[in-house]
């Protein structure tokens, strides 16, 4: 399972949810006044240990950092409040599928899904890795190669800590790096403005958009667009592995570009990932016989009886098959 889903109750009303970071929020529940933090918080903690599947981390103590979450969540007076703790708690495990729902509208972005800049520290300084084709980061000229100094004009290595609420004493090179792409990427339906360095010495700033507004940008483009170039066919997924009607109009680009030399797949545009479904309908393409497709794990049946559970899922031939050895993938 790659993500939690539980239930957080706060008295007989207010509810949040644990889930995968490619959805969008729901509408905020009215909260009670007379919110119960300590049974809010059980419920949540039994619930991520039983279910969540990357609980233990080898470069963490995850008990000290739950235990530093709890004295802070039960101070919340309200949901909103308990939920900005455990959105703040689960920073820690560098996973962008562990969410609190519903986010408030002044919270970092989720990333990858509304991020245009893929930062990670290297020899001390915050380096571009990438950026976003068509972004409002990419528009403006930012490059891989440059480092990025300045964060709504704070150096970008003062805010790190504060990104944990001091829940961590010691970070990680890993939750360094998350938290510098969280800055980087800026909050939900706000500009940030950001200063670099170029490999050159120059110091640039810009304001930049949220990259919110690109990412929702890309649900009003087909889920699937497909081009030709000369004898080579391309699709390219259009962010939309994680929308069933993908499969069908993976099926018709196929249909459409059978006739061509070679094919290009391009997921170039997929941050936010997709579910099994769709990966198998086009997997299913290019296979001619049954081929193992991944390998599933339930932690959380291990965790409660004592027996673990594994099982292999399969991916079978889909009309119209495309020959394997003809096809490239970009990623």
């Amino acid at each position: 399972m790659k993500f939690l889903q539980t239930w957080l109750k706060a008295a007989s009303l207010a509810a949040l949810t644990l889930g995968a970071a490619c959805q969008s929020a729901p509408t905020p529940p009215t909260y009670e006044a007379n919110f119960d933090a300590a049974a809010a918080w059980n419920d949540f903690e039994s619930g991520f240990r039983l279910f969540y599947a990357y609980l233990d981390r080898p470069d963490f103590d995850t008990d000290a950092v739950l235990a530093r979450a709890e004295t802070q969540a039960l101070k919340s007076e309200s949901s909103a409040a308990f939920a900005d703790v455990l959105n703040t708690l689960l920073y820690a495990w560098t996973d962008p599928h562990l969410v609190v729902t519903p986010i408030p509208q002044d919270a970092p972005n989720i990333i990858p899904t509304s991020s245009d800049l893929r930062v990670a520290q290297r020899d001390g300084v915050f380096l571009i890795e990438d950026v976003r084709a068509g972004s409002a980061a990419d528009e403006a000229g930012i490059r891989p190669g440059w480092t990025l100094t300045h964060v709504d004009g704070d150096p970008i290595g003062s805010l790190i800590d504060d990104v944990y609420g001091g829940l961590i004493d010691d970070l990680t090179a890993p939750q360094i790096d998350y938290a510098a792409n969280l800055l980087a990427n800026g909050k939900r339906g706000q500009s940030r403005a950001l200063r670099f360095e170029t490999p050159t010495g120059d110091q640039l700033g810009f304001i930049l958009a949220s990259p919110q507004a690109y990412a929702r940008s890309l649900l009003d483009v087909p889920l699937v667009s497909t081009f030709r170039h000369g004898e080579i066919g391309q699709i390219r997924i259009n962010n939309s592995l994680g929308n069933n009607d993908t499969v069908f109009a993976f099926d018709a680009a196929v249909e459409e570009l059978s006739d061509t030399s070679g094919l290009i797949i391009d997921l170039r545009n997929t941050p936010s990932g997709g579910n099994t479904e769709v990966a198998r309908s086009i997997l299913g393409h290019f296979v001619t016989a049954t081929e193992s497709y991944q390998v599933h794990e339930i932690p959380s049946l291990e965790r409660e009886f004592s027996v673990p559970r594994r099982f292999i899922e399969q991916v079978l031939p889909r009309d119209p098959l495309y020959p394997s050895d003809r096809v490239v993938v970009l990623g």
